[in-house]
């Protein structure tokens, strides 16, 4: 019984089967098959653009975004600026006429000053009859030194005097030496008055910059707040210079 058991085990196992459906009919399912494949994977690369589009638009438009408000707060800067554009224009208007102040006055020679302090310098007993100056201006420098022994200058001031003896013009050099930016003085043309017995000379004094009187020249802070104590500047008293004195120097 075992025996016939197995044997139909054994032939149901070898039993052939014949597909009797003719070619075409599996090359169309084959075909439907990879057709159905291909449109998947049409539809899936759809969907990719599609989803691609999507985040460029969404990135295009957080791009546009941001440049919107970029945009607006330039504008709401230049509105800004355009409220101060007056105190910004008088600013450098205030700038610029600072700059030509110190420039027009680079040169400037307190006059008033240097006549009162020649004046002070003068002997007794003499007499100028012709005072004049030559300096530079902001546009044109003083002559430099003619002579290598000479100093350099940036002013001249030549002046024609009766003195009554020549121990008197060494009082008076000695004297003029004493004034502010003084560079060299020269005594020239010593003529004697034989009626009076006096002399007549021509004093040429040449002056360096320390003569200017620089108004509008920078301040230096530090320099300034070193000299001041209680918020004011007093100035140094200074002892007179006499003739005298220098002569007996």
């Amino acid at each position: 019984m075992s025996g016939r058991s197995a044997g139909r085990s054994s032939g149901q196992a070898l039993v052939a089967r014949v597909n009797l459906l003719p070619p075409e009919i599996e090359g169309a399912k084959r075909a439907s098959r990879a057709r159905a494949g291909i449109v998947g994977l049409a539809i899936t690369a759809v969907l990719l653009v599609v989803a691609a589009i999507g985040v460029t638009v969404v990135l295009a438009a957080a791009a546009q975004a941001r440049l919107f408000g970029a945009q607006d707060e330039t504008i709401q800067i230049l509105q800004q600026q355009n409220e101060f554009i007056e105190v910004r224009t008088l600013a450098q208007q205030v700038e610029t006429v600072k700059a030509a102040q110190l420039t027009g006055a680079l040169t400037e020679i307190e006059m008033q000053a240097l006549i009162r302090a020649v004046d002070a310098t003068l002997p007794a007993g003499v007499l100028v009859s012709s005072f004049a100056i030559d300096s530079g201006s902001p546009i044109e420098d003083f002559p430099p030194p003619s002579s290598p022994l000479e100093q350099a200058r940036v002013a001249t001031l030549l002046m024609t005097a009766a003195i009554p003896n020549l121990e008197a013009i060494q009082q008076w050099v000695v004297s003029l030496k004493t004034l502010t930016g003084f560079a060299d003085v020269f005594v020239s043309n010593v003529a004697r008055e034989e009626e009076t017995g006096s002399y007549e000379v021509i004093i040429t004094v040449n002056f360096n910059s320390e003569l200017y009187r620089g108004r509008f020249a920078p301040v230096d802070d530090t320099a300034a707040a070193g000299d001041q104590t209680d918020g004011t500047v007093e100035p140094t008293p200074t002892a007179p210079v006499t003739p005298e004195a220098e002569a007996t120097e």
